[in-house]
């Protein structure tokens, strides 16, 4: 991947703090690695027409250089949307603007904003979901390990390739990021046979985030949480 910090000051100030960490150099001493895996840029594609409630998601990880896609059938409450982006834990959510589905928008923006009130709600014209270009950007840039076996995985999948397709327009229009072909690994996740966690008790229990640690919800220091025991690694990549 390359990136021009040159040319990224003539930005404005409203530029995401998920770039400004990843181009900001080797991390200090004292920087958690909690910063480093937060680094991600999700996007939520809601259906329309006959694909109405269905759910297209395209996640690149910074730290790993992962891009996750999923797409699933969802409720009206978004509650599935709502689990998975608990689990990415994104700083921004790209979603496509369009006057033809004015109300399932503001149904979507709705139900991420009374959830995810950290989360930066960015706004992209539906004319860069497209889910040919996002194959065309998927077969370009994956690694050539099981390349085939999941692009066929993804045939008839057209909401999680064009959230591809806009998230890296996204990333080279408004950051200037560009990736080498054939240097971003592909995870394609579905849920299927997945139990759902409702959110407040997966933050509750700390199924996601070790509280004890972070002094939240009034648990003792040596509370053992369910992510501080799977935590427990010695690198990186253990941790991921």
């Amino acid at each position: 991947m390359v990136k021009s910090a040159n040319r990224l000051s003539t930005r404005s100030t409203s530029t995401s703090s998920i770039l400004r960490r990843h181009i900001s150099g080797p991390s200090t001493t004292g920087q958690s690695e909690n910063n480093e895996t937060d680094q991600r840029c999700p996007t939520a594609v809601a259906g329309r027409g006959d694909a109405k409630g269905t759910i297209g998601i395209c996640c690149y990880d910074f730290l790993s250089t992962t891009l996750i896609l999923s797409e699933f059938s969802d409720f009206l409450s978004y509650s599935r949307l709502l689990s998975k982006l608990e689990t990415l834990a994104p700083d921004e959510v790209l979603i496509p603007a369009s006057n033809n589905s004015v109300t399932e928008r503001v149904r979507l923006t709705d139900a991420i904003s009374a959830h995810h009130t950290q989360i930066k709600l960015v706004n992209l014209h539906r004319k860069y979901f497209s889910p040919e270009h996002g194959r065309e950007q998927l077969q370009k840039l994956m690694t050539n390990d099981r390349g085939q076996f999941l692009l066929h995985r993804l045939d008839e999948k057209y909401y999680c390739t064009s959230a591809c397709a806009a998230l890296f327009r996204y990333l080279e229009h408004q950051y200037e990021m560009f990736f080498f072909e054939k240097s971003v690994h592909i995870q394609v996740q579905n849920s299927e046979k997945c139990a759902f966690f409702d959110l407040a008790s997966a933050r509750y229990l700390g199924i996601l985030v070790d509280f004890a640690s972070s002094n939240q919800c009034g648990l003792a220091p040596g509370f053992q949480s369910l992510y501080s025991i799977l935590q427990a690694t010695k690198t990186k990549m253990g941790a991921r």
